[in-house]
């Protein structure tokens, strides 16, 4: 009877009975962050949604909590129009985001029912939960090999997840989510080594007849709607896309001993010349120079600190637990937009990133 009064007392949670048929019979949605760091692009949240049959596996980066309505009605039109399934049922914790009256209006206009987990109970929606550790894992394992800085870590999030899409898994019994959603066994060739350097043609027009025609770049993952890759351009600081690239996979801009200590650090390019007689000097790492006119894509939360190092992020990432952000923390600061080159965002349109068969 004690136990009862000082509220001690903890039923055990009973093995989950449902058991899904089909994708998207059950799909788990959560929310990671608010970080204190911002990505590239401004998120410091991201959506996480999980098919229970597939273990398949959708990321969207966020700047703001409200951007979920958004990102639900997407992925639930994406289901709809490309895969020919709708989503039955949503599982999602007891967060207001997920219980919009337009969302709620929404799931009974398509007949999707939605499951919410009780208070402080992560127990119930335990498949994204894990899935939020699993992604946070390899996440740190991606910035860790490449040296990246922390800011870098929204678009390891989306690489991650479009890796684990790709990989076996036990409780698949050894098959992949990317077979059990499209039903054919996914192709390694076009994978690459995560924040390796990259030569990428240059396609500006009116080019120097002497000029060179390769852009130092780092490698920041892939994409669903382009036949290319995503890069990372060290001298203008702009994320492009190029098929006409060249992989250098033993060679990691960002990474070396003092880059653990100072993420501020000029990349180091292993004796490789940047060509900074074409675009400029060598670029810094600062937080300032990236471009404010990056699309807002749906990402996680991160602030920037001056003083970082990428290994906070092991700190920050071991719980999917809201941080709240610090109000002193500065955010991006603006620069003037350049008009010679588009960014893309692997987020920005309404197909996920993963898993998508790769091209």
């Amino acid at each position: 009877m004690l136990a009862f009064v000082l509220n001690k007392y903890e039923p055990p949670f009973p093995t989950s009975s449902i058991k899904s048929r089909r994708c998207f019979d059950l799909v788990h949605v959560d929310i990671w962050g608010g970080y204190r760091t911002a990505a590239l692009d401004g998120s410091r949240y991201f959506l996480n949604i999980v098919d229970d049959y597939s273990r398949a596996t959708w990321v969207y980066l966020m700047k703001y909590k409200s951007d979920v309505e958004r990102y639900i009605r997407l992925f639930c039109e994406f289901t709809r129009a490309q895969l020919g399934l709708p989503v039955r049922q949503f599982q999602a914790d007891n967060g207001a985001e997920f219980q919009t009256l337009t969302l709620r209006t929404y799931y009974e206009e398509h007949g999707t029912v939605l499951q919410t987990s009780c208070t402080d109970t992560p127990q119930q929606n335990g498949v994204v939960e894990r899935k939020h550790q699993h992604l946070l894992d390899t996440t740190r394992a991606l910035m860790f090999h490449a040296g990246l800085p922390v800011h870098f870590w929204g678009d390891c999030v989306l690489a991650a997840t479009y890796l684990i899409n790709q990989l076996p898994a036990a409780p698949l019994a050894g098959k992949t989510p990317f077979e059990l959603l499209l039903g054919k066994t996914p192709s390694y060739d076009h994978l690459r080594c995560f924040g390796c350097l990259v030569y990428a043609k240059d396609t500006h027009q009116g080019l120097d007849k002497f000029a060179a025609r390769g852009r130092a770049c780092i490698f920041l993952g892939y994409l669903a709607t382009q036949k290319g890759y995503r890069v990372y351009d060290l001298n203008s600081h702009k994320i492009i896309v190029s098929r006409d690239v060249h992989f250098l996979e033993l060679v990691f801009p960002y990474k070396k001993a003092s880059s653990i200590n100072n993420p501020r650090e000029q990349p180091n390019l292993g004796g490789l010349d940047v060509m900074h007689g074409v675009h400029g000097s060598p670029p810094s790492c600062s937080h300032e120079e990236y471009p404010s006119h990056v699309p807002p894509a749906s990402s996680s939360p991160l602030r920037h600190d001056d003083h970082e190092s990428p290994f906070e992020l092991e700190d920050e990432l071991e719980s999917s637990m809201e941080v709240t952000s610090p109000s002193s923390s500065p955010g991006p600061v603006t620069v003037p937009p350049s008009t010679t080159e588009s960014v893309t965002s692997p987020a920005a349109g309404p197909a996920p990133p993963a898993p998508v068969e790769p091209r």
